[in-house]
């Protein structure tokens, strides 16, 4: 008797490929990654909390290690989370200590370099930036986080890869994220 193959997946609910080949993913919703390089994609929904959204891991064909990952999450829901709409530069200080504070209680591993936040605004949009570098598993992993409103939601997009393989992931984990197309809205 042959063996059974096993269960499929869900369904994700909270992001679908639109195209395989380009590698082209909806994310909520809201907006579009490509995720490509020479590196097979793990992905699944994320949820914690009040926040969802999609993880997508950046594996590493030849050892099956991860190389660096990106999280898209809706976090409208969590009160910690700020507006990033009305923010303006002076408000920037106090929610960089904020944060820093919040990295630096571990939950991502020791932090290790705190590289700030920074206001990116431009006609269309505004973004909220903060980067940092943590401990995990001994070796020194890079976080940059995004935050931003799109549609009346607030939106985090996070972004971390391994240090000591920066040059080979680096630029497609901040290529992805630069390059995400926000959608419009449907009526």
């Amino acid at each position: 008797m042959p063996a059974e193959d096993p269960p499929l997946r869900p369904p994700a609910k909270h992001f679908r490929m639109l195209d395989f080949d380009t590698g082209q993913v909806e994310v909520l919703g809201l907006l579009t990654l490509h995720l490509t390089g020479p590196y097979s994609w793990h992905t699944e929904d994320y949820e914690e909390g009040p926040s969802f959204g999609a993880t997508f891991v950046a594996i590493d064909p030849e050892s099956h290690f991860e190389l660096g990952c990106i999280v898209v999450a809706d976090v409208t829901a969590d009160s910690s989370e700020p507006w990033i709409g009305p923010l303006s530069q002076a408000g920037v200080t106090d929610l960089d200590l904020l944060f820093r504070a919040e990295a630096a209680k571990g939950g991502l591993g020791p932090l290790l370099r705190w590289m700030g936040s920074h206001l990116n605004a431009t006609a269309e949009a505004k973004a909220l930036v903060t980067a940092y570098v943590v401990e995990d598993a001994g070796r020194e992993r890079q976080v940059f986080v995004a935050r931003m409103q799109h549609h009346e939601r607030k939106l985090v997009l996070f972004g971390a890869f391994f240090v000591d393989v920066a040059d080979r992931v680096a630029g497609l984990i901040h290529g992805t994220l630069r390059n995400a197309v926000m959608m419009p809205r449907v009526h």
